[in-house]
């Protein structure tokens, strides 16, 4: 620290031809500040401080003592040496400011969780959304670049960027529809809704719509039913209610990531049993660890054995273990924090919000002593059907009920 107090500072050797003992007495006695001391060949050499230059040459020219410069370093003398040159304090003004404005750029763009989609067309839509490389940082609206992207993409249902110098970290969930179980055409049953929203479209293929566009619903109102009642003849028909109900949706997504955690990490496997099983006929070994009062869990395995990596033995080992895990503190900084919290943001919105249209995301960062919390309103397009079949009950007097299933 102090080699860079006094490159800033500047500062001189002197060469001082004098009698050693005579010539540190007077620095002394005066209370120079000096460094470097060494002894010349009729003398002494001996750093100061560029400032106190001109107060030390006078004072050995008072005792008589001859002196001359034998160096010169920092930043004054440089500025002196080449005071005559302004081009080069352009330059370097000019090269120092253009370091400073780099850091508000946009120099590279990492994309991260594509599968499908390829890099070219996720970046082309980032471009479209104003996030590009040499885009001015802080000209960006993260919140309204997401959401512009997200309503021209088809093909990916959620996106963060985060920035990590002048590299923009870009990560993104494709969109891939939601896996529900396939209706039973032999199965009299009813569709309702899964959440609370707004009916926009519904693609019916079987059954009775019973909302209209437009409408509002609520968790476990009746969308389609399979009771369809025939208005000629006045005669109830079960059939399997089937289709899609899409609405828009708004739902609430919190993460919380602390400063301050434990991680829990295995620390050691302590074999308990283990067994081969030879021709059918099985020998076993039973070797009790010592795990109690420990945090762990029982896994069991069951290998083949092979000999030479490739020839197959009639041989298979079962094994179970006891996994012993440890609690490790782990401190965060505020951007780990934050990184952490995007990835488990991104994670529950690729699990929660599988099939959906993410049309609109409304972000709020809480940071406090404790830790970072991001808070997303979620506004999308998704399907709210769910599927469900009908018991259908006998009662006395030979009428029919029919109730949903648990």
């Amino acid at each position: 620290m102090q080699k860079i107090i006094n490159f800033i500072l500047g500062h001189v050797t002197l060469s001082i031809t004098a009698p050693p003992e005579k010539a540190l007495n007077i620095l002394m006695l005066y209370n120079i500040n000096y460094w470097n001391l060494r002894r010349a060949e009729e003398g002494i050499t001996v750093t100061i401080p560029w400032s106190e230059q001109r107060y030390v040459r006078e004072l050995l020219t008072q005792f008589s003592l001859s002196h001359q410069t034998a160096k010169q370093g920092g930043i004054p003398p440089t500025i002196l040496r080449y005071r005559r040159r302004p081009g080069l304090f352009v330059g370097f003004l000019v090269f120092a400011t253009l370091l400073w404005t780099a850091n508000m750029f946009v120099w590279d763009i990492d994309i991260y969780g594509n599968e499908s989609v390829s890099d070219t067309e996720i970046l082309e839509g980032l471009r479209d959304a104003g996030a590009y490389v040499g885009a001015f940082r802080p000209n960006m609206n993260l919140d309204e670049m997401i959401n512009t992207f997200l309503l021209n993409s088809e093909s990916i249902s959620w996106i963060t960027i985060n920035f990590m110098g002048t590299t923009a970290e870009v990560q993104v969930v494709e969109y891939r529809t939601k896996e529900t179980a396939p209706p039973q055409d032999d199965v009299p049953s009813i569709i309702v809704a899964e959440r609370e929203g707004i009916v926009w479209r519904y693609e019916i293929t079987g059954g009775a719509v019973m909302v209209q566009l437009g409408q509002a619903v609520q968790p476990g109102q009746l969308l389609v039913s399979g009771i369809v009642e025939n208005e000629v003849d006045g005669i109830v028909h079960l059939g399997a209610a089937r289709g899609q109900v899409f609405a828009e949706t708004r739902r609430e997504l919190e993460v919380v990531v602390p400063f301050n955690s434990e991680v829990r990490e295995e620390e050691e496997e302590i074999l308990r049993r283990r067994s081969y099983n030879i021709f059918g006929r099985e020998l076993h070994f039973n070797r009790r660890g010592k795990e109690e009062g420990k945090e762990h869990e029982i896994v069991h395995r069951s290998t083949r054995l092979t000999l030479f990596s490739f020839i197959e033995l009639p041989i298979w080992v079962s094994e179970e273990v006891a996994v012993v895990y440890a609690s490790t503190p782990v401190t965060l900084t505020e951007e780990e924090a934050r990184s952490v919290a995007v990835t488990l943001v991104t994670e529950r919105l690729a699990e929660e919000w599988a099939g959906a249209e993410i049309l609109e995301l409304v972000r709020e960062e809480i940071v406090c002593e404790q830790g970072v919390t991001l808070r997303y309103m979620v506004v999308a397009m998704e399907d709210i059907a769910r599927w469900q079949p009908l018991d259908i009950l006998e009662e006395q007097g030979g009428e029919e009920t029919e109730t949903p299933a648990d």
